[in-house]
């Protein structure tokens, strides 16, 4: 099995048309809505993105939209026009691959779970990935209507209510949190910025449901960090994903040439890639593992006890029958990779014929 990503989450500053919440409060861009989709949606083909999370979408109802390309699941804006996020899924392009057949996002594998105009969680299940994907539009620091701390805790009580099954979390957020001064397992000094409280408050969010944040880490973000450029130069859009995908190969990296057909520059998208792999062919049948064992003495089966003890875990991913799978290739694998069977000792075939006896006949 192999399963190989590419996330991106954007702030979009409206796929209404909207200039302004009162305009997307009176339906008005519709034209321009159209044109900035395809724009965008174009600009994601040509990078070859399997999963979108968008920010201040501004539409006015939940949903799917209609569309050949993504499965577009999108909450409403508030009733003042503010917010509204989506998460939009490739219907054609395979994000991994099971004994050597493509694997696409399915509509029968996408449940949305949470939908509120600054929060989405959505459950996906296919054959190579099972994982909940949530699309956040954090508060700044200085919020108070909805402080950050209050926020995200009210983020992990609904997450906590909803994600019943023990799959990796993925989150796309506009976090509006600056990170890097304070740095943990989860936040690295990557172009670090000042924490705020906002950021404080996101970290422990992060750090509570297991999850890093790449772009932070010198050793996985390429090129500049910046997301955000109304209010100076700074970084707020992450890509947050769990702890255990540390093992994959994992390349962050930011677009600033993406365009947003926008009036005005806002936010730039961050892009992830997440690569794993491993190679689970079942054998035909398992019995000839226990032939193989019974052909053994003491000294080979405390190698095979070796061997065993040495096997890599099998990754998050894979599904209950694709773990199977590997489990027996390993177990195949092993046996055959014990020493030679020790020569057969002959045996008395009646109990009055002594080993003495047997000895003097040979």
């Amino acid at each position: 099995a192999r399963l190989s990503l590419r996330l991106v989450s954007i702030n979009v500053l409206s796929l209404s048309g909207a200039t302004s919440p009162q305009e997307a409060r009176s339906g008005g861009g519709g034209l321009m809505a159209v044109g900035r989709r395809h724009v965008i949606k174009a600009q994601l083909d040509a990078l070859q993105i399997h999963v979108i999370g968008l920010q201040e979408t501004r539409l006015r109802e939940s949903g799917i939209l209609p569309d050949d390309s993504y499965w577009m699941i999108h909450t409403a804006a508030t009733p003042e026009g503010h917010y509204g996020v989506a998460l939009w899924l490739s219907k054609s392009r395979p994000c991994g691959t099971v004994g050597g057949r493509p694997v696409t996002f399915l509509q029968k594998d996408v449940t949305a779970l949470v939908s509120e105009p600054r929060f989405l969680v959505v459950l996906v299940e296919t054959a190579v990935l099972q994982a909940y994907f949530a699309v956040i539009h954090g508060p700044y620091s200085a919020d108070r209507a909805d402080p950050p701390g209050s926020f995200w805790r009210r983020v992990a009580t609904a997450l906590r209510r909803v994600c019943k099954r023990p799959f990796p979390l993925v989150v796309l957020t506009d976090s509006n949190a600056a990170l890097g001064s304070v740095p943990s397992d989860a936040v690295a000094d990557c172009d670090a910025e000042l924490e705020d409280a906002a950021g404080e408050a996101f970290h422990d969010f992060v750090l509570q449901e297991q999850l890093w944040c790449p772009s932070t880490f010198r050793d996985r973000h390429v090129g500049p960090s910046v997301t955000y450029l109304t209010r100076g130069q700074c970084r707020l859009d992450y890509i947050a994903i769990p702890q255990s995908w540390k093992e994959a190969r994992v390349e962050s990296q930011t677009l600033p040439s993406f365009e947003m057909v926008a009036a005005r520059p806002d936010h730039i998208p961050v892009l992830l890639t997440v690569d794993f792999a491993s190679v689970a062919p079942a054998p035909a049948r398992l019995a000839r593992v226990r032939t193989t064992l019974a052909k053994h003495g003491p000294a080979e089966v405390v190698d095979f006890g070796r061997r065993l003890a040495q096997l890599p875990h099998t990754p998050w991913h894979v599904g209950v029958n694709q773990h199977l799978a590997v489990l027996q290739q390993q177990l195949h694998a092993c046996a055959h990779l014990s020493s030679e069977p020790a020569a057969a000792v002959e045996r008395p075939r009646r109990s009055y014929v002594s080993q003495a006896s047997l000895d003097i006949i040979h």
